[in-house]
């Protein structure tokens, strides 16, 4: 009544108070209510802290707005991982403290023991009613076992109680039964026979599997890369609000022909907003090169730090070239280094190139580590990577000056498409290092990658140029 002002005077800060009481008496959609107000009605001051808690507690039980189930996610991509950490031990102690109701369900029962992390509860509620042919038991059954909770992990029996719900018309279990085709989990990987799995949970009403299904078309997974397919199903489960097909929908529109920057924006934000890392990151490279948008660095850098403050590779190697260059956020070399070492520890190329590159041009250098991160990135195949060890063994930084290597690594570079070693190998060529002095083929080598854009080469034209020119003077 205070929220919306009916029959009182419209007050957020009573509708608050009146939300607390419920929700500290354990009332789910209150707890729910709260957390939304935490979150939208504090002005410009939102305390994302508190409405990940009380969202987080309001998601549970008989509250089923599907929408509610996305709202803890958007609150926590407002948090650092430490910040979410601390949380969720609160959520569980309070869940600890606030024992649930005796439900006269046992299936209900099984969820808020689940939900309390009490597994073995949840298996000696859930296992009679499996056994007896409950279709939503076997699924819930065979979560317990693909995740090992409270029982052996065993993917044969998560698929034999699946397959019993999903014969019974269960749509969830009969997505995860496509799933395990799909990725050769317990079976033998077999895309047709996903699709089969998926087609029919989309059949009976699984979004998430409207969503797979315009993933294998995205990625042509079992026949031919239909587009228009992938939108028409990820469109169907992005519209239900299902963060994967919202996902793919951006994805789709922002890089294949034909392109359609606002529909990216459009339903990457959506899914941004639920707190959907890579969609982070594709709303900020839109931003970063202003497809669709005005190029905004600073919107770039706020959502690629929403994405790096998750753990994501792309978001934390895009926001720290926005620190090494200080476009949008004052530059930072120090914290470019830090982001680019947390992507590279979990394997990005990208970061591994470019704390590489940094070991070696931005103070503190040190060539060892130049070549060891350079090394990692270059066996991932990353051309530019393979460029830059051309350059220390070029250059002798840190390792024995040898030129025959440095032209085999730039010819790596080359064939992985990275037009700036045709610089390279052309100066090798021009100066006859490690090979024999030939102008004419430096000169057709720097022509090519100056056509291409390699500003390095088109001044060594224009040198070149000029030498000509006083020489016939």
């Amino acid at each position: 009544m205070y929220e919306f002002g009916r029959s009182v005077a419209q007050s957020d800060a009573e509708a608050m108070n009146w939300y607390k009481k419920a929700a500290e008496q354990d009332y789910a959609e209150s707890q729910a209510q709260l957390g939304i107000m935490y979150e939208h009605l504090q002005g410009e001051n939102p305390n994302y802290v508190e409405a990940y808690f009380w969202e987080s507690l309001g998601v549970r039980g008989a509250f089923k707005n599907p929408d509610v189930y996305n709202l803890p996610r958007m609150a926590a991509a407002h948090l650092t991982p430490d910040q979410r950490k601390a949380v969720d031990e609160r959520v569980q102690a309070w869940l600890k403290a606030h024992p649930a109701q005796t439900y006269a369900d046992p299936l209900q029962g099984g969820i808020a023991a689940y939900d309390r992390k009490d597994y073995e509860t949840a298996l000696k509620l859930w296992q009679p009613l499996a056994e007896q042919g409950n279709a939503a038991a076997q699924t819930r059954l065979g979560n317990l076992y693909y995740k090992g909770e409270g029982v052996t992990q065993s993917v044969a029996e998560a698929l034999r109680w699946w397959r019993k719900a999903a014969d019974q018309s269960e749509p969830i279990a009969e997505n995860n039964v496509g799933n395990f085709y799909q990725n050769g989990i317990g079976v033998p990987r077999d895309p047709a026979e996903a699709m089969n799995w998926y087609l029919l949970a989309a059949k009976h009403g699984s979004v998430r599997a409207m969503a797979n299904i315009g993933w294998l078309y995205q990625h042509g997974v079992g026949g031919a890369v239909n587009d228009a397919e992938a939108v028409k199903w990820s469109k169907m489960a992005a519209e239900k609000g299902d963060v994967q097909g919202q996902r793919q929908l951006g994805w789709i529109y922002t890089y294949r022909s034909p392109v359609n920057y606002p529909e990216a924006m459009k339903w990457s934000l959506k899914a941004a907003a639920q707190g959907d890392v890579s969609s982070q990151s594709n709303v900020g490279w839109l931003y970063l090169q202003g497809l669709g948008v005005p190029k905004d660095y600073a919107e770039a850098a706020k959502w690629y730090r929403l994405s790096a403050n998750q753990g994501y590779a792309n978001g934390q190697c895009q926001l720290a070239w926005l620190y090494l260059t200080g476009n949008g956020i004052p530059k930072d070399t120090s914290q470019a280094r830090d982001l680019y070492q947390k992507g590279a520890a979990q394997g990005d190329s990208t970061c591994e190139t470019m704390l590489g590159w940094m070991s070696y041009n931005v103070p503190p250098v040190d060539y060892n580590e130049a070549m060891k991160w350079s090394l990692k990135a270059a066996n991932q195949g990353a051309p530019v990577a393979q460029n830059n060890i051309g350059c220390l063994y070029e250059n002798g930084y840190g390792v024995t000056q040898d030129y025959r290597q440095a032209m085999t690594w730039y010819q790596k570079g080359m064939k992985g498409g990275y037009i700036h070693t045709l610089f390279n190998i052309g100066h090798l060529y021009a100066e006859g290092l490690g090979v024999q002095k030939n102008a004419s083929r430096a000169r057709m080598l720097m022509v090519i990658a100056a056509s291409l854009g390699d500003q390095d080469a088109l001044d060594w034209l224009i040198m070149d140029n000029w030498k000509m020119i006083v020489f016939l003077l």
